[in-house]
């Protein structure tokens, strides 16, 4: 990581060709699957430096060949320019390699889309999304297919425009394809239902999204973080308390996720519908099964307890977490 900050903070400093000699660093890193690192100089160069992602892309393009280097070079760029916020500056790249026959990843078409949803910018990702034959993407040609990730931007987007019905014919496509649907593919739409008021509809998807979950965990494949949350908060949001219990407990029993943010969220939701016999339970099956929990847990609870006026639960609550060393904050 030294060299990389010293070819971005001497550039100014040394010869003519730093910019190069930055550039063919970005290649080794990425060749050496080194990813952080060259995302790293990358965004710096972007941030700190100035350089337009252009002409980083010339330059990139330039040691390229010299570099013996690969496509994932301009992934790296494309995705560096997302993660500071320059959308234009990954479209332009985009566009630019498209001019040239050279195409990025569906990878990097992936981060962009997601990008342009996280923006809220529906309309643009659409537009996108329909232009990614032009782009060296067809579903019935020799570039690379649409993988999961894709999919489940694609569903995202329908989702985020109430068009549920669409959403679930990409599901459906997806698997006729032989493209496995994922927990958080079933979590987007139980979203996107629950948003939008259909619960009966969620509430099947919910039964579907549980049976996957399920043979997944039999298969011993951890789904991410992000499913966990999205699947609880539309079980929760719309009064599927049970089975987000029974989600929760699958959780515990598998010891799939090491850390209280996910609890959290279950403990929150049952605290406000007063229901504190449960969240004392749940509290206390978090540390049996080895959770610590933090002190917004702690605070949730003995809130809950306090807005009831059962003050001497609510100091028994305060009484555990000064046992286990969890230092009360301004809310407490």
């Amino acid at each position: 990581m030294s060299l990389i900050l010293s070819c971005s903070r001497t550039r100014h400093r040394l010869f003519p060709h730093s910019l190069d000699s930055c550039c063919t660093l970005v290649h080794l890193l990425v060749k050496s699957r080194r990813f952080d690192e060259a995302l790293f100089l990358l965004r710096n160069l972007i941030t700190e430096e100035g350089t337009p992602p252009l002409v980083l892309l010339e330059v990139l393009i330039e040691s390229y060949r010299r570099c013996c280097s690969s496509i994932a070079a301009f992934d790296a760029l494309v995705r560096a320019c997302t993660q500071v916020g320059a959308t234009e500056g990954a479209y332009d790249v985009i566009y630019n390699l498209r001019s040239r026959d050279c195409f990025i990843t569906i990878h990097a078409w992936n981060n962009f889309l997601n990008h342009l949803l996280q923006l809220n910018e529906i309309d643009r990702f659409w537009n996108l999304y329909r232009g990614m034959g032009s782009f060296g993407y067809m579903e019935n040609g020799d570039f690379v297919w649409p993988n999961s990730v894709t999919y489940n931007s694609i569903i995202n987007g329908f989702c985020k425009n109430g068009k549920l019905l669409l959403a679930e014919e990409m599901l459906r496509k997806m698997v006729k394809i032989g493209i496995e649907p994922s927990v958080r593919t079933y979590a987007t739409l139980i979203d996107g239902y629950a948003r939008w008021g259909s619960l009966e509809e969620a509430l099947r998807l919910c039964n579907e999204a549980s049976l996957l979950l399920a043979d997944m965990i039999d298969k011993h494949i951890c789904p991410d973080h992000y499913s966990y949350t999205i699947l609880t908060k539309g079980l929760c949001r719309k009064g599927y308390l049970t089975e987000a219990l029974k989600l929760h407990s699958q959780i515990l029993e598998h010891n799939l996720i090491q850390d209280s943010f996910f609890h959290n969220i279950l403990l929150n939701h049952i605290c406000k519908r007063k229901n504190m016999a449960v969240a004392k339970q749940l509290l206390g099956s978090m540390i049996t099964h080895g959770l610590a929990p933090d002190v917004y847990t702690y605070g949730t609870v003995i809130d809950g307890y306090c807005k009831l006026g059962n003050t001497n639960d609510a100091l028994q609550v305060f009484d555990w977490m000064i046992k286990m060393d969890e230092k009360p904050n301004l809310t407490i």
